[in-house]
């Protein structure tokens, strides 16, 4: 911004935007050499003089915010933040943290050897920029005062709840949120488990539990064409979900891959992800078998060897496909022998 100042022949505007900056002292190597400092010695006058371009009505309403939002000035920014959740939160927050630090150095005024500010400047700088102190509770209530009865979405309620510390919360609601929520929301939900869990914080693990296990679903019932782009995704979010469902839901992404081209890197996946791949090609290979004993089971009288055939044609092909799967892991060419006969029995 300030570059863009410069360019436009306002090098005084760039000027301002540089006031808010604190004085520091720079490190030296010499303890005799002098003091260099950087920042603004006299911010408090700056910011005095800044008040008065945030109060102009007369100006530009995002250079007014622009200034505002420096010097803690809150009703000159919400005007440039109307109707967004973020800008209003941010706004309220960057200004009760400048509140804060003046409220620092004010009160240590008499032993900063470097303020310059006089007296009178600095009385009258705190009767006409007071800021009352809330806590982050209350500036979520203000700010959600100020949306005109916009709903926040389920993004920034989760963020208000992480900010708030309400982990539980968010995990309670997510019940709630997993039926009806887009598909990139449920995506989030779940990365967002899993960092919780990296940091300890998971106070109701079952719950992460059937969030996990709802986004691996979705990633496997997108694959429409029997191949898989990224089986090793899949797989590491199926390690991620308790042992008893990874064979149930690895098995599902079996029966949904069809090409044989495919099924190499499924199995190599799983195994480096730690998935019982034999126990989970075998849950797929007995659902294939049940689905061909439930479609015979449920014949009526009306039933010809036309539509039998029919049903042959798709059921019986996916039965043989399915024991694929055991002749790609070496250890389990016995158990697919075995499966086999149970088939033609």
């Amino acid at each position: 911004a300030i570059s863009l100042c410069i360019s436009a022949g306002q090098a005084w505007r760039g000027a301002v935007l540089q006031g808010w900056k604190l004085l520091h002292y720079l490190p030296r190597d010499d303890p005799n050499s002098p003091l260099e400092t950087t920042g603004n010695p006299s911010r408090d006058l700056w910011k005095w003089c800044a008040l008065g371009i945030a109060n102009n009505v007369a100006e530009n309403i995002h250079y007014r915010a622009t200034i505002g939002i420096l010097i803690g000035h809150l009703a000159s920014t919400l005007p440039a933040c109307q109707g967004s959740w973020e800008d209003l939160l941010w706004a309220h927050l960057r200004v009760q943290i400048e509140a804060r630090v003046d409220k620092f150095l004010h009160e240590h005024h008499a032993t900063v050897d470097a303020n310059t500010t006089p007296a009178d400047v600095l009385e009258l700088l705190q009767s006409e920029l007071q800021v009352e102190e809330l806590s982050l509770q209350q500036v979520f209530s203000a700010v959600k005062a100020l949306m005109d009865g916009k709903r926040e979405s389920l993004y920034q309620t989760c963020q208000s709840h992480l900010m708030l510390g309400h982990i539980r919360t968010i995990m309670q609601d997510s019940l709630q949120w997993l039926d009806s929520a887009e598909e990139q929301f449920i995506r989030f939900l779940a990365h967002l488990i899993l960092v919780l869990r990296q940091m300890g914080k998971d106070p109701l693990h079952d719950v992460g539990d059937k969030i996990l296990e709802k986004y691996v679903i979705q990633l496997i019932d997108r694959l429409s064409d029997g191949s898989v782009d990224c089986p090793e995704l899949i797989a590491y979010y199926t390690s991620t979900v308790p042992v008893a469902r990874q064979y149930v839901i690895y098995a599902e992404l079996m029966d949904h891959v069809h090409k044989s081209d495919y099924r190499q890197g499924v199995v190599r996946a799983g195994l480096n992800a730690g998935v019982d791949v034999s126990a989970s090609a075998r849950v797929a290979i007995k659902k294939a078998i049940t689905d061909i004993q439930q479609g015979y089971g449920n014949l009526d009288l009306t039933f010809t060897q036309t539509t039998a055939v029919e049903k042959d044609k798709t059921l019986i092909p996916k039965v043989i496909s399915s024991l694929e799967w055991l002749s790609l892991i070496s250890n389990q060419l016995e158990e697919a022998l075995w499966l086999s006969n149970a088939m033609i029995r």
